[in-house]
C-alpha cells in the first residue's frame, strides 16, 4: 500500500478545519418549480430506457418512503417540520416540485431534472433534431452543434460534461446544513463513492447502473471512464467539503464527520498524484501550504479561496484527461463492474 506524508500546511489545515462546524446548504434555495416538466416529458418518447432505470432507484422511491420512515419522521419532529415535502430543507434533495394547472405541487422524488437541470428552457430544444419528422440519426452536424448549444444555454446539464454532473450530485449528498445533523440528526452527506454509485453495486444502498447514455444495454462504463470518475469524485468531494466548512459556527458532529470526510479524500487524492502524472492536481497540492497563514477560525475566505482552485482543477482534469495513463489507481477504486 502506498503512503504518503502530509506536510506541514497540509497537517494545520486538518488541526483549524476539526475546530469549525458547518452552517450552510450547498445547494442554496430551492429552484423555481415553474422550470419543471416532470420525468413523463423525458420518458414519454425519448428517454423510456433511462426513465424506466430511474424508477428502480432511491430518487425515485423516496417520495413515498421518505415521510413515512422511521428516520424521516425522527428527523422531522426534532427539526419542528410537520410536513417534509413541503419544507424547503426537506424538498430540495428529496423532493421534485413542479407547478401543475397553476400550482405548486410535489410530484416525485428527485427526477431526471433534478441531476440534469430544471428543463423547461431546454427540453424541447433538446428534443428537436431540425424538424418534426427529422430523426436524431438524421440530424445533421451544424444543427446539432446549434441544438446542443442552445439546450446548455437553458440549462441543460449533460452525461458527458463529468465536470458538472458530478458537481449536481454533491450539491445534496455533501450539502446538509449544520441544524438539519446537528439538531435533526441528519447524517452529514451521504457515503457517497462515484464509481460504485454510478455503475450500480450490488447491495449499496441508491446504487444502480445509469449507463444509458454509452449504450442501450446500460452496460457499465470504460475502465477509463470509471477512472475519470473516481478521480473527479475526490476533487469534487474536497471542493464542496471545504466550502462548507468555510462558513463554520460550531464545532459538533458535523464538523467532526465533515472534516474527516475531507481529510480522506484529501489523503486518497495524494495516493493519486503520487501513481499517476496529472500536472493539476500536483499543483493544487503542492500549494496548499500557501493559505497556512490565512487560516482562522470562523474565517471562510481562506477555505472558499482554495475551494476556488480544487473546482478549477477539477474542470480541467474532467475536460482534459481521458483516464487511459492512468491504470495505476485502479486498485485504489472500490468497485470493479
Amino acid at each position: 500500500m502506498i503512503r504518503t506524508k502530509i506536510g506541514t500546511g497540509v497537517k494545520l489545515l486538518w488541526v483549524v478545519i476539526l475546530m469549525l462546524g458547518v452552517g450552510v446548504s450547498m445547494a442554496g434555495e430551492y429552484p423555481d418549480p415553474a422550470k419543471f416538466s416532470g420525468p413523463d416529458a423525458c420518458g414519454s418518447e425519448c428517454h423510456k430506457g433511462e426513465v424506466a432505470v430511474w424508477k428502480e432507484t432511491r430518487h425515485a422511491l423516496t417520495f413515498k418512503e421518505m415521510e413515512t420512515s422511521e428516520k424521516g419522521k425522527e428527523i422531522a419532529e426534532k427539526m419542528g417540520v410537520k410536513r417534509p415535502k413541503t419544507a424547503d430543507e426537506c424538498a430540495f434533495c428529496h423532493f421534485t416540485r413542479m407547478v401543475v394547472d397553476g400550482k405548486v405541487q410535489v410530484t416525485a422524488g428527485p427526477t431526471c431534472e433534478s441531476c440534469h437541470g430544471a428543463g423547461r428552457d431546454w427540453i424541447k430544444i433538446h428534443g428537436d433534431y431540425g424538424g418534426k419528422d427529422v430523426k436524431k440519426e438524421d440530424e445533421k452536424p451544424e444543427h446539432k452543434a446549434q441544438r446542443l448549444e442552445q439546450s446548455l444555454k437553458g440549462g441543460l446539464i449533460p452525461p458527458k460534461d463529468l465536470y458538472l454532473w458530478v458537481r449536481n450530485c454533491f450539491s445534496c449528498h455533501l450539502g446538509h446544513d449544520e441544524k438539519l445533523v446537528n439538531v435533526g440528526g441528519h447524517t452529514p452527506g451521504s457515503n457517497i463513492e462515484l464509481v460504485s454509485w454510478t455503475q450500480g453495486k450490488p447491495g449499496k444502498a441508491g446504487s444502480i447502473r445509469h449507463n444509458v447514455f454509452y449504450s442501450k444495454d446500460n452496460v457499465p462504463a470504460s475502465v477509463e471512464r470509471r477512472r475519470l470518475i473516481f478521480v473527479v469524485g475526490l476533487m469534487t468531494e474536497i471542493e464542496y467539503g471545504l466550502r462548507a466548512i468555510g462558513k463554520a459556527t460550531q464545532k459538533d458532529t458535523f464538523a467532526t464527520k465533515m472534516a474527516r470526510r475531507v481529510k480522506t479524500a484529501w489523503d486518497k487524492l495524494q495516493l493519486v498524484s503520487q501513481a499517476v502524472e496529472i500536472k493539476e492536481v500536483k499543483e493544487l497540492l503542492a500549494g496548499t501550504a500557501a493559505i497556512e497563514k490565512e487560516l482562522k477560525l470562523n474565517n471562510s475566505a481562506p477555505l472558499n479561496q482554495l475551494a476556488d482552485k480544487v473546482g478549477v482543477a477539477t474542470k480541467t482534469v474532467a475536460q482534459g484527461y481521458d483516464g487511459k495513463a492512468w491504470a495505476a489507481v485502479d486498485g485504489m477504486i472500490p468497485y470493479t463492474p
